[in-house]
C-alpha cells in the first residue's frame, strides 16, 4: 500500500483551487462579485455568484489569508480595499493582474 489517501472533499477543494490558479478569469470574476458587493457575507456572495458556498468560503479564507482581501470577524463579511480591488478587480486599472 502505497500511503496515499484520497478524500473527495480534499479533491473537490483542490479541483475549486486548480480552477482558480489556472483560469485566472474566475479568479477575476469572484474579485469583482465581491468589489462591486462593497462588504458581504459568504451566503451572499455564494447567492450572487452561484458557486457552492462551502468551496468559495475556502477560496475567500485563502484570499483572506494571503492579504488579497479583507475579512471582518465581528460581521463576517468580506470586502476588498479601494487598492485591492484596483489591482484584482478593474479590467481597466494599468495595476490589474488578475487577467481573464
Amino acid at each position: 500500500m502505497s500511503g496515499f489517501v484520497s478524500s473527495s472533499y480534499v479533491v473537490k477543494v483542490s479541483v475549486i483551487g486548480i480552477g482558480m490558479r489556472s483560469h485566472a478569469g474566475v479568479a477575476a470574476q469572484m474579485f469583482k462579485a465581491l468589489a462591486a458587493s462593497g462588504p458581504i457575507t459568504l451566503g451572499d456572495l455564494a447567492k450572487k455568484t452561484e458557486v457552492t458556498e462551502r468551496y468559495l468560503g475556502e477560496w475567500l479564507n485563502g484570499q483572506a489569508a494571503g492579504g488579497y482581501i479583507q475579512y471582518d470577524a465581528a460581521s463576517k463579511k468580506y470586502s476588498m480595499s479601494e487598492e485591492q480591488a484596483f489591482a484584482l478587480a478593474d479590467e481597466d486599472a494599468p495595476a490589474f493582474i488578475t487577467g481573464g
